[in-house]
């Protein structure tokens, strides 16, 4: 759902960022939050410029569900034209059954295999993460090269294994397009891993500084 920036839908989205935030290192509630649904969907209006990413931000409503506020990161700014808010999605997250694609950059092999580890082993992994000095995401940020503006694509759940990671997981997505039927989700040729989904924090590499994160610092007052 596109809004307008008005100060009301403006607040209500703040307060659903500041509602995650409050709570990312509350278990119990990660846990019935992410049993809510295992994918969101979104659906870009604006053209995006070369080598740009979108920010999804987890957030609660007032009704206690889960969304995902996306926006490309281009007008995660303070100074974006019509203001930020007016570029930002708000997706509820919802159970949806992944459908069989016709292959992309990443194998659909190692797509399932990685929404199955979610599925098997999210809540352990978030038991063993909410505790550590990261915590659980505060946003993800998804390469957005692959993302075809006016389709409608499915982000779904996934962890990635990283034996150095706490738990042995990484938080992931699989983006699909549901128009093209495919995986769109990059397979990074970057030793830096710079065009694959990452979760902040950590801040500070390319394309996750602090500073890009307007949605969330003008939520927290930083």
């Amino acid at each position: 759902m596109k809004i307008t920036d008005n100060p009301v839908q403006k607040e209500e989205m703040q307060q659903a960022i500041r509602n995650w935030m409050d709570n990312r290192d509350n278990k119990s509630v990660l846990e019935r939050l992410f049993a809510i649904g295992n994918a969101f969907c979104f659906e870009l209006e604006d053209e995006l410029p070369a080598d740009s990413y979108l920010h999804a931000y987890p957030s609660i409503t007032e009704s206690g569900n889960l969304q995902f506020i996306v926006i490309p990161s281009q007008y995660d700014v303070k100074n974006a034209p019509d203001g930020a808010f007016s570029h930002a999605t708000q997706c509820n997250v919802q159970v949806h059954p992944f459908s069989h694609g016709l292959g992309g950059p990443l194998p659909e092999e190692v797509a399932i295999k990685r929404m199955e580890d979610w599925d098997n082993e999210h809540v352990p992994w978030i038991s063993e993460n909410v505790a550590t000095p990261n915590g659980i995401y505060e946003a993800l940020v998804i390469p957005a090269d692959d993302i075809i503006t006016g389709d409608v694509h499915w982000a779904f759940f996934a962890l990635k294994t990283q034996p150095a990671a706490t738990g042995g997981f990484a938080a992931d997505l699989i983006i699909y397009n549901q128009s093209t039927m495919q995986i769109v989700y990059p397979q990074s040729i970057s030793p830096l891993y710079y065009d694959m989904v990452r979760p902040v924090p950590p801040y500070g590499g390319e394309g996750t500084k602090r500073e890009a994160f307007y949605l969330l610092n003008s939520s927290i007052g930083k």
